[in-house]
């Protein structure tokens, strides 16, 4: 077998056309500006944003009469001004010969030595000779690394040449990159006062999907929900997209499918290696960003974003008595870091959720805070002022500040029995004239006679309640989905009321037991084992007894669903070179190829009367909602939309279907008539991915999974998108819910 190759490099800028993707309204922006006549660029980003890449693409996407120099100055290894000028002219000349076929003779060390105004004095002029008519684009990278080499004296030294430099040579046009311009704009405002600004953010989503997908066509398939997850991880972030998909595709690259099992596994590994990148944040971070970082690893819910008052409350009920603005000054320093994004005034969100997680499992809030302190502010009035400490709950009594502590404690008590006794004596005078109940005492025969003569007897005119007989109900339970407890173990079938309570786990295999799907009786439950070393549809009873393997076949089978008349199960197999979908009898015999596409064929779903199969398709270029007679003639698309629908499910009364899809930026639950026609958006949360619809008996209910609470949970909402309950409100991942019929 040929060794295959990864695509994805993380270890250096990407030069590849075929590796570099998105950042097409940055190009544009870059060109119209240049032929417009602006001279200076600043293209600005947190570290890893893809900078560099952009520059050494740009390259090769500037307007014709533009010559391009890329200059590195992280290179850099001079000190001083003259010597970082030599090296920056002999660059220059390096790049004009090997690109440009243009011979210059080099400056000499010297030349800069003696003379500083030497580049611009001798060899720019050489340099415009050279090219003519045409105009020069020094594109400067890693600004910053000059304070490194020689500190910000040098790298402010060099813009202030630049300055000089552009303003006697208008023929040269300059692009900055660097991670933050307020450190040098307000210092150089010749040279920043006119620069086109540029921020580079994460890619678009359908960018990052192209990322993840393109490199690896015809070597790695990736299952339906992957390439989601992967974004949903990364956030977007070009880096960390690559080095996830650089572990995954190490992973599974010699079975040629990626699942969502493989990701979190490969996440898994990315996390026990160590990321050096998040190590080298957090250890760049104040201890005041270090307990906030690490409270909002640990925070759950809230679709992963937090307001400053989470933070506060979160912090206070730990212990930690922290000021609102050193947590909002906090929050804001990581923002202004690129760690976090702020979302309005107060709230704010990781940039990486992958940095979320990390933190999650490596930085406990408990040891955090026990190696860190937060840093107290003292007022100086209290640091001249000692004062004795007070037991926890007792304030001191006006006048008694000067008493020691324990003459103080007297005073309390003595107070607390003066008021006990004179609460005693009130009560005791109201209760003898009959105002009140009197407190219970021992009293005489004599006594207990008066009193009884003296109050009116009630005798109770009603029945005394029957005791109920004790009835033991047994509940059926309503919905089956896939969960497992822990992140490396494997999924199991598990089952629940409507309400998400009797939560009973019904398989118990070394594989992962996933997709599963109700018979019409709700007898039995058909789904997908990987206990046999590929995916196998498997049925069993609904109380988990009578696990039997249906497909048996070395190809893997996914995604099973019972037909309404209880008669055949409709599948999804690989056995033919290409997902597509097949019907069998319910013993597994019969088996028949219902679609026969070159692209991939998913998730049949039966119409209420098992006339028709909805399924979804990738046979238009993109993943599109398709119907189709039961017996796999006459498809028909029902969506077209550039984004991805995916998941069709029949309403009850086969007037409706409920299906997934990304086109308005994340995955939502959508619904439309069985014409394709009347779409809404029922989950409408672009802050969380929403996945596998599945509606209930009556047709009133959608149970669907979500991450909009930080794992994944089992939901349930109206068939009008209102009343959204969290049914699997725990710790478990909890996915693919189906409503029993």
């Amino acid at each position: 077998m040929a060794e295959l190759v990864n695509p994805y490099d993380t270890g250096r800028p990407v030069s590849e056309e075929k590796m570099f993707f998105g950042r097409d309204e940055v190009l544009a922006w870059v060109r119209e500006n240049l032929i417009g006549g602006r001279r200076v660029f600043v293209v600005h980003g947190p570290q890893r944003i893809g900078k560099t890449s952009l520059l050494r693409h740009l390259i090769h996407h500037l307007p014709p009469g533009y010559v391009p120099i890329f200059l590195d100055l992280r290179s850099a290894r001079q000190k001083d001004l003259p010597g970082l000028l030599w090296e920056i002219g002999v660059e220059v000349t390096l790049g004009l010969r090997t690109a440009h076929d243009l011979t210059l003779a080099e400056p000499l060390p010297d030349d800069l030595q003696k003379d500083p105004s030497y580049l611009a004095d001798h060899f720019l002029p050489q340099v415009r000779e050279a090219l003519g008519d045409k105009q020069l684009v020094l594109m400067t990278d890693n600004l910053e690394a000059l304070a490194d080499t020689g500190g910000m004296e040098l790298a402010h030294a060099f813009l202030s040449h630049l300055a000089d430099v552009l303003k006697d040579e208008p023929w040269i046009r300059l692009i900055l990159a660097l991670r933050h311009p307020e450190n040098f704009d307000k210092e150089h405002p010749r040279l920043f006062a006119a620069a086109a600004y540029r921020k580079l953010g994460s890619l678009a989503s359908p960018e990052a999907a192209r990322l993840i997908r393109e490199p690896v066509r015809g070597m790695l398939d990736y299952d339906v929900g992957v390439t989601r997850r992967i974004i949903e991880l990364t956030s977007n972030h070009p880096y960390f997209i690559q080095l996830l998909c650089y572990t995954i595709f190490n992973r599974c690259a010699r079975s040629g499918r990626a699942t969502l099992s493989d990701v979190e596994a490969a996440v898994d590994a990315l996390l026990e290696l160590g990321i050096p990148d998040f190590h080298e944040l957090w250890e760049a971070s104040s201890p005041q960003e270090k307990i906030i970082l690490a409270t909002l690893g640990a925070l759950r819910g809230g679709h992963g974003i937090a307001t400053r008052q989470d933070v506060s409350s979160a912090l206070s009920r730990r212990g930690i008595r922290a000021d609102p603005h050193e947590v909002a000054g906090a929050l804001d320093s990581l923002a202004a870091r690129g760690i976090l994004e702020r979302l309005g005034a107060l709230s704010y969100r990781f940039n990486v959720d992958l940095l979320r997680i990390w933190l999650s499992r490596s930085k406990r809030p408990d040891e955090v805070y026990r190696a860190i302190r937060w840093p107290v502010q003292v007022k100086p009035s209290e640091s001249q002022q000692p004062t004795a400490v007070q037991p926890s709950g007792v304030q001191p009594l006006p006048g008694a500040e000067a008493h020691p502590w324990w003459v103080r404690w007297i005073i309390v008590i003595l107070a607390l029995a003066a008021v006990l006794l004179g609460s005693l004596a009130v009560s005791t005078w109201l209760a003898s004239r009959g105002l009140i109940g009197g407190v219970t005492t021992p009293t005489s025969p004599t006594a207990t006679a008066i009193s009884q003569r003296m109050r009116p007897t009630f005798t109770p005119t009603f029945a005394p309640t029957p005791t109920r007989p004790i009835v033991i109900v047994r509940t059926i339970p309503a919905i089956a989905y896939m969960c497992k407890e822990e992140r490396t173990a494997p999924w199991q079938i598990c089952v629940m009321d409507a309400d998400g309570a009797n939560i009973t786990v019904l398989t118990d295999s070394e594989g992962d037991d996933t997709t599963p799907a109700w018979s019409p009786d709700g007898e039995h439950i058909v789904f997908v084992s990987t206990r046999d070393g590929n995916r196998e549809i498997y049925v069993m009873d609904a109380d988990g007894r009578n696990q039997v393997n249906l497909t048996n076949h070395p190809a893997d089978d996914w995604m099973p669903a019972w037909s309404p008349d209880g008669e055949r199960i409709a599948f999804v197999s690989y056995r033919d070179g290409n997902w597509e979908i097949y019907v069998m009898g319910i013993d597994g015999s019969d088996v028949t190829r219902l679609t026969e596409n070159e692209a991939d064929d998913w998730t049949p779903s039966w119409s209420p009367d098992a006339a028709e199969i909805a399924f979804c398709s990738t046979r238009d270029g993109n993943w599109e909602i398709y119907v189709m007679d039961s017996s796999g003639s006459l498809p028909l698309r029902l969506t077209e939309h550039p984004e991805n629908d995916i998941a069709p499910a029949w309403s009850p009364d086969g007037q409706w279907i409920a299906f997934e899809s990304t086109r308005d930026g994340s995955s939502e639950i959508y619904v439309m008539d069985r014409n394709g026609e009347q779409l809404r958006n029922l989950s409408n949360d672009p802050m969380a991915d929403d996945h596998g619809p599945s509606w209930s008996p009556d047709g009133s209910r959608i149970v669907f999974y979500s991450i909009r609470d930080g794992d994944w949970d089992i939901y349930a909402m109206n068939d009008a998108g209102g009343e959204v309950v969290n049914l699997t409100d725990n710790e478990t991942n909890d996915q693919t819910p189906v409503w029993r019929p």
